[in-house]
């Protein structure tokens, strides 16, 4: 049974610390809930289990009221009264939004923390990262993407091939000017100055945390300095890892997990499957989650149905989180087939804690926390028959999987620990604040 020792809280009540935690958007306040908003709310419940002075800084909420465990601050920003294209300006050029920096600048002013904690930014701009810097307070900022280097996020060209050049007029070539072309000159020179623009909240960060080894050697590539680095990998999700009762496997049962896009691959796991499907008759795929652009899953359905195997993929939506456990524990395998260098997926802490196997691509993160044919199977990304054959694999060696599967479940305990992942973060936050303030009354 996974249990959380009662360390922690002695720990933290020694320092007396306050941490201002800031994210766009988080489970249970916003509709838009995707990996990073579930490994940002993550981060602030254990620590708030933890006994840690935890308050929250988001975007205004759009479901109903709750009771919170911590003190909740709202901020506004520009995507209210020009949606779509405040974003698309923040994410690509200038990463500004005065409302939101505004309203954080007073969370800071009246909660007095002694760390700021950012999370994912897309939506309130990167120039909040300015504003702990104003007020004299350490900041660190957990990232889940490239965006500070990336326009798309993901490191990736139009071909679909890792790029390491980092941001500038190149980036116009992916994602700048796919209509409207008589604008790309205009685009070329704002991705030229991305550069600049980015590098100012960028340096108003003191630290930041990533998921995974692989994050790091990318982020050093692209200029951040080692001593501002520190890899802390996802938490442990702990209803799955305390989930205990017997259940049956369902022979031949793939799931997949996430929003429905290109960058999560998708289409890979249709395509191998339908390589396999006159092979093995049991095989078959369910989709767990909802459509982040309609035309791809359009497409992906246009693909069983070509291949088909329209009867063996089922689109179930997205379930709930309780439901979600049992369904992982029962999976035969669960599809992880990641285009991007991903920092470490959050569907991959969680299979490995409920003690699923997982069968994904061989990037990013994932490469550190799965040791292949051990506590996984690991593939080629965008390779439908390296993905077949690791199918092929699982099918004809069923025991070795549920051994795997054993396996992944103890590693996820070691590897994502949160009372290991609590000690070394506030050892981060002590780190920043000095031991001048260490114990040292607020105000």
């Amino acid at each position: 049974m996974f249990v959380r020792p009662p360390f922690v809280s002695a720990i933290t009540n020694r320092t007396k610390m306050k941490i201002l935690h800031v994210a766009d958007y988080l489970p249970g306040l916003h509709k838009v809930a995707g990996g990073a908003e579930f490994a940002a709310r993550r981060v602030i419940d254990e620590q708030s289990a933890a006994g840690i002075d935890v308050e929250v800084a988001t975007l205004r909420a759009d479901l109903p009221s709750q009771v919170l465990p911590w003190r909740h601050y709202e901020m506004r920003n520009l995507d209210r009264y020009a949606p779509g294209f405040a974003y698309a300006v923040k994410q690509m050029y200038f990463p500004a939004d005065p409302l939101a920096s505004t309203d954080l600048a007073t969370a800071i002013a009246q909660s007095r923390p002694d760390v700021v904690h950012y999370h994912n930014l897309h939506f309130s701009g990167l120039s909040v990262t300015e504003c702990a810097r104003a007020a004299g307070i350490p900041s660190v900022w957990s990232i889940y993407d490239y965006w500070i280097f990336c326009p798309s996020f993901m490191l990736l060209t139009k071909d679909n091939e890792l790029c390491l050049r980092g941001h500038g007029e190149h980036c116009v070539e992916c994602v700048g000017a796919r209509r409207l072309r008589v604008l790309k000159p205009l685009k070329r020179a704002l991705f030229g100055l991305r550069t600049a623009t980015f590098a100012r909240p960028v340096a108003a960060v003191d630290r930041f945390v990533v998921l995974s080894e692989a994050s790091r050697d990318l982020l050093e590539h692209h200029g951040l300095a080692p001593e501002r680095i520190c890899v802390l990998p996802q938490y442990i999700w702990t209803e799955a890892a305390a989930a205990e009762e017997p259940v049956e496997v369902v022979p031949g049962r793939i799931i997949y997990v996430g929003w429905i896009e290109q960058r999560k691959g998708l289409h890979v796991v249709i395509e191998a499957l339908a390589r396999l499907a006159s092979e093995f008759p049991c095989l078959h795929l369910d989709v767990l989650g909802l459509p982040a652009h309609a035309l791809y899953q359009a497409q992906v359905e246009q693909l069983a149905v070509e291949r088909g195997i329209a009867e063996r993929v089922r689109f179930r939506g997205r379930i709930g989180r309780d439901e979600l456990v049992g369904e992982l524990r029962r999976a035969f395998l669960v599809a992880i087939p990641e285009q991007w260098e991903n920092m470490s997926p959050v569907i991959l802490t969680e299979a490995m804690a409920a003690g699923a196997c997982v069968l994904a691509s061989r990037v990013g993160g994932i490469r550190q926390f799965v040791e292949e044919f051990s506590s996984g199977l690991l593939a080629k990304r965008d390779d439908p028959a390296e993905f077949a054959e690791r199918m092929r694999w699982a099918m004809n060696h069923s025991g070795e999987i549920a051994a795997m599967a054993a396996r992944a479940r103890r590693r996820a305990k070691e590897l994502f620990d949160p009372n290991s992942i609590n000690t070394r973060t506030l050892a981060l936050y002590r780190s920043l604040v000095g031991v001048r303030k260490q114990g040292a009354p607020r105000g």
